[in-house]
This record gives C-alpha cells, sequence and structure tokens, in this order.
C-alpha cells in the first residue's frame, strides 16, 4: 500500500490534491497507525526481554492503534467494492448517508456530554 501512496503522490500535482481524495486519507492513515503500531509492539516486547513487564502506557496504544488501522482497512473495502456493478450503487449510499450524519453527530455528542455532566 505504502509503494502506491508514494507513487500516487509523486503523480499529483501537489500535496493538497493529493489529500483532497477521502480514500487517499484512508491510506496515510492506515499506513501511519501501522507504523506507530509496530512500533509500540517493538517497545513493548523490549520492555518484556529485558526481563520487565511493559507497563498499561505501553500495552494500550498498541491496542489501539491495531484497531484504528482494522477500521480503515474495512473502510478500504468499501472504495474496492465500489467497482463492481452490483455493489457500487448501495457503496455510493452508505457513503452518502455517512457524511450527512456528520452534523446531527456533532450535534448528538454535544447533547450527550452536555447532559451527562450536568
Amino acid at each position: 500500500i505504502a509503494q502506491s501512496e508514494i507513487y500516487q503522490l509523486k503523480n499529483s500535482l501537489s500535496l493538497s490534491e493529493y489529500l483532497t481524495s477521502n480514500w487517499n486519507l484512508i491510506d496515510v492513515f492506515s499506513i501511519a497507525s501501522l507504523v506507530l503500531g509496530l512500533s509500540w509492539d517493538l517497545a513493548a516486547t523490549v520492555i518484556y526481554f529485558t526481563g520487565s513487564t511493559p507497563a498499561l502506557w505501553v500495552i494500550f496504544p498498541t491496542k489501539l492503534f491495531y484497531a484504528f488501522l482494522y477500521l480503515l482497512m474495512g473502510l478500504k473495502v468499501f472504495y474496492f467494492l465500489r467497482g463492481f456493478d452490483r455493489t457500487s450503487a448501495f457503496i455510493s449510499m452508505i457513503t452518502s448517508i455517512i457524511l450527512d450524519m456528520g452534523n446531527f453527530a456533532v450535534i448528538m455528542i454535544t447533547g450527550l456530554f452536555s447532559f451527562s455532566f450536568a
């Protein structure tokens, strides 16, 4: 994935043009979360093999980065399903529904937090 993203970045006119596509953002964030997750996992392994137990601050971010990676890779499946005739209409519909729910989600989360702290 990283090689194809570097190729796309080189062929685009600018960085802002490359980052206007939501699918490119998903790819960039998935690569970044993979690198961060592997780095934290390596740190936990080094701490474990030095004879001490890894602390929660080492284990938790690893699982968080991997969970974010799995979510982004699941979204990447939507990108590939757009190419098929039978699924492209459904993927377009799901994408538009999710984008339309953005404003409602902000209002809902704001109301939820305001009532929970009241």
